[in-house]
């Protein structure tokens, strides 16, 4: 698993506002497109492999304006093209030598995991970039801001609620919640979810998440966020 610099954190604050409008228009595009052509996915990859040394130069920049509107932005508008409601995101590494990645993402639409595994199996090898399927498993090091509220990890807690087959349902605990604020939390917390399990155990293995304020005294029994993985890999 890489490790990635601070700069991602900036990057994932500026694509959350592109994350949900992709995961709201997929909601009311239910009978859009969701298979892709094997002609369109070669054209989408002829001009990725065509623009990947200055993809590249634009990632080692650092920059997140000009990564989102030089990369993202025209990846994403070419992603949702193929199949309705994807988009694309951009990964930096910190290790010398080391590729940036390129992922795929279904913006949390199960329905939709198909399309990006079909994309992305259609890759060619690449000299300069890492492509992944889905948001994959990172490092839990980095904050996430979204309407105001800046989350972390290390500070949030969460508790089993139930299970349901192969779903678990949790209660996540957030230091300060007040109710004018859940739409803000959940903004931001789905993100970090994905960050934290993969895109595809958030919505195969998490069944209902409900939010709630955390208490040091009646939340005693409450682990942290960052265990939530180890957790979901132990069922």
């Amino acid at each position: 698993m890489h490790r990635y610099v601070t700069a991602l954190s900036i990057l994932l604050v500026s694509f959350v506002a592109m994350f949900l409008w992709f995961k709201s228009r997929a909601r009311h595009e239910a009978h859009g497109r969701r298979e892709v052509r094997g002609d369109e996915v070669a054209q989408f990859w002829r001009w990725f492999a065509t623009n990947e040394v200055s993809f590249e130069r634009v990632s080692r920049g650092g920059d997140p304006v000009a990564i989102g509107a030089l990369i993202v932005e025209p990846a994403s508008a070419r992603l949702s093209r193929l199949c309705s409601g994807l988009s694309g995101e951009v990964s930096l590494p910190t290790a010398d030598g080391a590729r940036p990645q390129f992922t795929i993402t279904a913006n949390g639409d199960v329905d939709r995991f198909s399309c990006v595994e079909s994309i992305v199996a259609a890759a060619p090898p690449l000299r300069f970039w890492s492509i992944a399927a889905l948001r994959q498993r990172r490092d839990p090091d980095w904050t996430l801001v979204a309407r105001g509220r800046v989350l972390a990890p290390s500070e949030i807690r969460f508790r089993e609620k139930a299970h349901r087959g192969a779903l678990v349902d949790i209660v996540v605990l957030v230091p300060d919640f007040t109710e004018s604020e859940r739409d803000g939390v959940f903004d931001a917390l789905f993100p970090l979810l994905d960050s934290l399990v993969g895109e595809r155990d958030v919505e195969l293995r998490l069944g209902e998440i409900s939010l709630a304020r955390f208490s040091p005294t009646t939340d005693v029994d409450a682990k942290p966020l960052s265990e939530l993985p180890m957790l979901l890999d132990s069922l």
